[in-house]
């Protein structure tokens, strides 16, 4: 079974295009962009083009964008190897090639860059691009873990947590939400309700359970609504569960629509 399960992690989100500046960045000097990758500095490229639109709302020329990353690249640098490995993943402009995506990960990540070994634990996971290998996918989310990158710490606590070593599960859970990461905090509820390896809690679990929904996730949102709801653990208190079963609706989480609904016509008859 794959370690990354989409129901946790959006896809689209773990792999999305990197993003442009400002309509100012048209202005930069081209010849100044073709210097700086001459040199593979692909971290000063990426300030220059990237921000908060997306490659092709800026600079149509999505192609000669990625092409100003692939010379930063094939020069060695780890960052352009990883964000031209992002560009051939996701596709844009007809760039969409598994196997060159997975070459240039691999290059990235030959090279210590934790979120190329996040991406490739991804790939192998999921058998994108690649036959599905759950051991492959292991080794590279620990060697991302192991740098502090959060999503693999994540799926390093889900790994440990599918197969109830739970002390090793929490450990990397609490590393991941040290860093904010929802799924994190949220499995931490679960394991404090459950007493799965620790001593069972209601107060621990309501507090990790809120800290996730206070973050945007859905499962804890839903969870933790309907605590308020059966008044498990917690006082009951409809209101607050209607509130928190309507925000993990409004998160795409198809449980809650229905408890939601459920809710608002008992309230009402």
């Amino acid at each position: 079974m794959p370690l990354f399960k989409a129901s946790f992690i959006s896809k689209i989100t773990l792999l999305l295009v990197p993003t442009m500046l400002s309509v100012s960045a048209m202005a930069v000097d081209f010849g100044q962009t073709q210097q700086l990758t001459s040199k593979g500095d692909a971290k000063e490229v990426h300030r220059l083009y990237f921000g908060d639109k997306t490659v092709k709302d800026i600079f149509p020329d999505f192609v000669t964008a990625v092409d100003l990353y692939q010379k930063a690249a094939e020069q060695g640098n780890a960052e352009a190897q990883y964000r031209i490995g992002r560009a051939y993943q996701t596709g844009e402009d007809r760039l969409q090639n598994d196997a060159q995506a997975l070459e240039w990960y691999h290059k990235a990540a030959d090279q210590g860059y934790a979120e190329a070994q996040y991406s490739l634990g991804v790939m192998y996971d999921l058998g994108d691009g690649v036959r599905l290998d759950a051991a492959r996918a292991l080794e590279f989310y620990q060697k991302a873990a192991k740098q502090g990158n959060a999503e693999a710490q994540n799926m390093l606590g889900w790994h440990y947590y599918t197969i109830a070593s739970y002390n090793e599960a929490i450990d990397w859970y609490q590393k991941a939400a040290k860093q904010g990461n929802a799924e994190a905090h949220y499995r931490l509820g679960e394991i404090n309700q459950e007493g799965w390896g620790v001593k069972q809690s209601y107060a621990q679990a309501i507090d990790w359970y809120t800290k996730a929904a206070n973050l945007g996730s859905g499962s804890a949102q839903f969870t933790l609504g309907l605590m308020y709801y059966d008044g498990e653990g917690v006082y009951k208190d409809i209101a607050t569960a209607k509130d928190l079963l309507n925000k993990a609706c409004d998160n795409d989480y198809p449980s809650a629509c229905h408890r939601y609904a459920n809710l608002f016509l008992l309230q009402t008859e």
